[in-house]
């Protein structure tokens, strides 16, 4: 196979003394009015999912089984950085065009292709840079305002596809500084996309695997100043389920003893030592990076990240009754409340954000934006050691008001 050149991207001329006014301090009005009641939860017993459940919807409870539908502590009554509103996958806009290859894009064929209501595909924030690449900067801020629309006051911007898709630093800090004038608070995803390493056939090149700080900060580092220098990152995510190609086990390519620990610390000392909260996204339950013989615990691996690392988006099995999906929940967020993974700093314990429960079962029409919605609202409702900071996946009050 032949490597594909990647070509650097131009230098940002953010640092040249032609910086842009930053974000208004006055957005549209919050909340936006009621929109229409959430449908109840069905209870059924498990479908039999070898085969496609047509009709079948995609959340349910248990035959039964009971689940937390009460907030354990109210959300705010204001927006604000640390208790997120927004659904980074799956908000319907009926009538935009879809582009080729959008993420959440999973059906070629009509009606759903049309996009006009009710056969409308989810839209992720992801697909907001296909539309800006494009020109598309009406369609960039309908969807801008279907998310105003729905009281969501934060909203992704994943770096790494930024650059996957062709952008450079420049229109990177272009469409941010867009989004702001919309959305109170950016959130940037790092890790993810593929940063240009791709073989000629499309398949992703094997040298991001396991690397550390030395390898991602030349790459990383000019797009973090930009970001920053322009007042446009709200807060951050080191990257999309980094688990899945990042390891805490020594490597013969790194001098470092904990790769993705260095890499950790690169984030903090770029992002958080600058008062930007800093999360993160995995695949697994226990919300780390694993070692190649399970020699770091989760309780461990957590304690490293003190101080560093506040908050993770957490991703679970999106066909999993309400009821199940809370007690692992339960599970998960015992750790935080029993002092066994310490904490970010004194009295501040770690945090765990409701995020990828519905997207997949969306992209393949198991259930529609509403059922999304209200199962983002019980699981941020559960009840455990230590409370949900926010949705980075969707949710309202069963009235339709802002959560």
């Amino acid at each position: 196979m032949t490597r594909l050149v990647q070509a650097a991207a131009r230098s940002n001329f953010w640092f040249g003394g032609h910086k842009k006014p930053l974000p208004p301090t006055s957005y549209p009005v919050w909340p936006q009015p009621a929109r229409s009641p959430l449908p109840s939860i069905p209870s059924a017993d498990i479908p039999d999912w070898s085969r496609h459940p047509s009709g079948t919807p995609g959340v349910w409870v248990q035959a039964g089984h009971t689940y937390d539908n009460v907030w354990p502590q109210l959300p705010p009554t204001q927006p604000e950085l640390k208790w997120l509103r927004g659904d980074y996958f799956g908000v319907r806009v009926p009538g935009i065009p879809l582009l080729p290859n959008m993420a959440g894009y999973t059906v070629s064929s009509p009606p759903w292709n049309q996009n006009r209501e009710p056969y409308c595909p989810p839209i992720m924030a992801m697909d907001v840079i296909r539309y800006y690449k494009a020109g598309m900067l009406d369609v960039v801020d309908e969807i801008m305002n279907a998310h105003i629309a729905r009281s969501y006051t934060h909203f992704q911007l994943s770096i790494g596809h930024c650059n996957s898709f062709g952008l450079t630093i420049d229109q990177t800090v272009e469409l941010a500084i867009r989004l702001r004038l919309k959305m109170r608070y950016l959130d940037c995803w790092f890790l993810g996309g593929n940063w240009g390493k791709y073989w000629d056939d499309g398949s992703q090149h094997e040298e991001m695997r396991d690397r550390d700080r030395d390898y991602w900060s030349p790459i990383l580092l000019p797009w973090i100043q930009a970001l920053r220098s322009n007042g446009v990152m709200s807060m951050a995510c080191k990257g999309w389920q980094v688990d899945n190609c990042n390891t805490q086990s020594p490597r013969s390519n790194s001098k470092y003893p904990n790769p993705w620990l260095s890499i950790t610390q690169f984030f903090a000392e770029e992002i958080t030592a600058h008062n930007i909260p800093l999360g993160c996204h995995y695949i697994n339950e226990a919300g780390m990076v694993l070692t190649d013989d399970g020699s770091i615990s989760r309780q461990q691996a957590w304690k490293m990240k003190r101080g560093m690392v506040s908050h993770w988006h957490h991703q679970g099995d999106v066909y999993c009754p309400v009821d199940e999906y809370q007690a692992r929940l339960v599970d998960s967020l015992k750790m935080f409340g029993d002092g066994s993974c310490g904490q970010y700093a004194d009295g501040q314990p770690f945090q765990l954000v409701v995020c990828e429960h519905s997207a997949q079962s969306q992209f393949d029409l198991w259930c529609h934006e509403n059922e999304a919605t209200v199962k983002g609202l019980r699981l941020t409702q559960t009840h455990a050691a230590t409370t949900s900071p926010g949705y980075s996946g969707s949710a309202s009050q069963v009235d339709g008001t802002a959560a």
